[in-house]
């Protein structure tokens, strides 16, 4: 049998022993945490114009959840924790009273109308509620009156987020606007401005982001006859503003191996613009699997949203072919001309000249001498033509905002297939208006288990009628050496509004089938395009909020101010190595043959992987 006492003395050597860890070691310091993306900037520079840095401010408000005529000083700077966002509202005038009375309850927890509802509120935002009328104290009575009614809606509705976390983010003011000096004045008085190019547009109030910047609010209402302004609108802005930060702690954890710019303030569009640019070697792009476009079109002169302009246009980018094995044509050349006095047509001299193709290789071009007159002599002479090296691979797509200047971080992955040769590219990018440009395309090698080493080109759109499928034959191919899988990949969306009584294809739902050898088809569906707040959930995905037009109507494809990501349908299962491939397409509208319907904007692609 152990003996008690010699077990106790062991213990006690044991823990005399140099070395042996006790209650009294310190634990080494924990891994300090990163700084955050967006602290308080206190230096500035600062300014009351649209995107500029926001000053701190200071203003006596209530809370109406917590307490009604307990008033204190809110301080932004000292609130500051880079995780919420602001949003000012104002009642202005008699005009204005329809926004400042519509409902607090939709504007926490979302609004439904049309068989549709709208996301509520994040959680991570102060809402402020300021009067510039003269008998602001009603307001102010009135308006608190319906936020405590609200917070008891959300209770009753068991929200995610009720009376508990918003009593504290509902702030009302104690003091007209005009005597709440300091920024919040100086920005709702001083917008709207037509004056300035850089003053806000917005006379509902203003916003300050997550990176301190002043914001507009934009149109808060639907668009047609009989909608009033609705105070709910305001809560898809900092949904947007969290998506922003998304993106850029996404850009600061995942830094591009190679970036290549584009433009840099410049403005572009217009039509088309040009980017020459130099790509990193074949033998670096050989090591990248990942490609993304990062894209910012903004307004001009300030920034403002009265600035840009107003419509969803289309907006693409292309690889161009570029010149290759360039040889300079003689010096002189004859152009086409009619020869009167001989009774002939002189023919223009031509030479070749070769491209290199983002997916054909070396195709032979040929140029031509033009004619061309002398301003000042008037005289006429030959000149040739630069190499007519054609554009065409579709990279990237986007459709353009209403009145809203707007950025989106691309995955375009798949057009890695078009740039592998590296070195020098031509990129065009295509729109109907001017913006002010900045852009970058960004190269990583992120681990993943493929790339893309080549393409072929497979459809295009067209007409959505009766034809359609008919004129969107088979295509054969042979799958390239060293390829292990392919995908289909499609920028596809519908347009045609006015072309029938529903619209189509930019406001009915249709779906486009892939199918590879017979095998399972692949499907980019568009059902949300009859969903009356259909791109409002799409904020979250880079949409621009409150545009002044339709912005918020589901549509075939597309939101008006966000870009148009690659549908990419994985065909691998079904390709054979060996043979011939067939590979095919069909469009459906409502689940039916297409019938007269607007029309399809369709670049489609076969991809290979290796």
């Amino acid at each position: 049998m152990s003996n008690p006492r010699l077990l106790l003395l062991a213990a006690l050597v044991l823990l005399l022993l140099p070395g042996c860890p006790s209650e009294d070691v310190t634990p080494p310091d924990p891994t300090p945490e990163p700084p955050p993306l967006n602290p308080w900037n206190n230096d500035g520079p600062f300014g009351e114009d649209v995107r500029s840095t926001a000053r701190n401010f200071s203003i006596e408000v209530i809370d109406p959840g917590v307490d009604r005529d307990e008033a204190y000083a809110f301080d932004l700077r000292d609130s500051w924790t880079g995780e919420d966002s602001y949003v000012v509202l104002q009642n202005i005038s008699a005009n204005t009273q329809g926004f400042w009375n519509s409902s607090v309850h939709a504007l926490l927890a979302g609004q439904c109308r049309f068989g549709a509802c709208s996301p509520p509120s994040v959680p991570n935002v102060h809402y402020f509620f300021v009067s510039a009328r003269g008998d602001y104290q009603s307001d102010y009575d009135a308006i608190s009156a319906r936020i405590e009614d609200a917070l008891d809606l959300l209770d009753e509705d068991d929200a995610e987020f009720g009376s508990d976390h918003w009593a504290s983010r509902l702030h009302v003011a104690t003091q007209p606007r005009e005597e709440l000096g300091g920024l919040v004045e100086g920005v709702l008085v001083g917008w709207p401005s037509e004056g300035s190019s850089s003053g806000g547009w917005s006379w509902q109030g203003f916003a300050i982001d997550r990176f301190q910047r002043l914001r507009e609010v934009g149109l808060t209402r639907y668009v047609g006859d009989g909608f009033e302004n609705e105070m709910w609108f305001a809560n898809n802005l900092p949904r947007h503003f969290n998506a922003e930060f998304r993106r850029e702690q996404f850009l600061a954890e995942n830094p591009a191996g190679a970036t290549v710019p584009l433009w840099n303030g410049e403005v572009v569009g217009g039509g088309g613009r040009f980017a020459e640019v130099v790509l990193p070697s074949a033998e670096e792009m050989a090591g990248y699997d990942t490609l993304e476009v990062d894209i910012t079109m903004g307004c001009i002169e300030g920034g403002a949203d009265k600035n840009c302009f107003e419509w969803d246009y289309k907006a693409h980018m292309q690889v161009c072919e570029i010149e290759v094995d360039v040889q300079e044509p003689p010096t002189d050349c004859t152009y086409a001309f009619e020869d009167r006095l001989a009774g002939i047509n002189i023919e223009a001299d031509t030479q070749a000249c070769t491209c290199a193709s983002p997916y054909d290789g070396v195709v032979e071009r040929v140029r031509t001498c033009n004619a061309v007159t002398d301003e000042t002599t008037g005289e006429t002479s030959g000149q040739w033509s630069n190499c007519p090296c054609q554009c065409g691979a579709e990279i990237a797509r986007w459709i353009t905002s209403y009145h809203r200047h707007g950025r989106w971080l691309t995955d375009i992955t798949p057009s890695l297939a078009f740039l592998q040769g590296g070195g020098p590219a031509r990129i065009k990018f295509q729109t109907s208006y001017n913006y002010e440009m900045a852009g970058e395309l960004r190269f990583t090698n992120r681990g993943k288990d493929k790339r893309p080493i080549s393409a072929i080109p497979l459809w295009t759109g067209g007409g959505f009628g009766a034809n359609y499928n008919v004129n969107h034959e088979p295509i054969t191919f042979d799958v390239p050496p060293g390829a292990t899988g392919a995908e289909v990949v499609a920028f596809i969306t519908g347009h045609g509004f006015n072309s029938d009584d529903a619209n189509c294809a930019e406001f009915c739902p249709h779906h486009h089938h892939f199918s590879l050898n017979g095998g399972e088809e692949v499907t980019q569906a568009y059902d949300e395009a009859d969903d009356w707040m259909g791109c409002i959930p799409q904020i979250d995905d880079g949409a621009l909020p409150n545009q002044y037009g339709t912005w918020y109507l589901g549509r075939g494809g597309w939101c008006p101010g966000l870009d148009v990501p690659p549908f990419r349908g994985d065909v691998s299962a079904d390709l054979d190595f060996d043979g011939p491939n067939t590979i095919s397409y069909r469009a459906s509208l409502y689940g039916q043959e297409p019938a007269n319907a607007g029309n399809i904007w369709m670049s489609s692609y076969l991809v290979f992987y290796r």
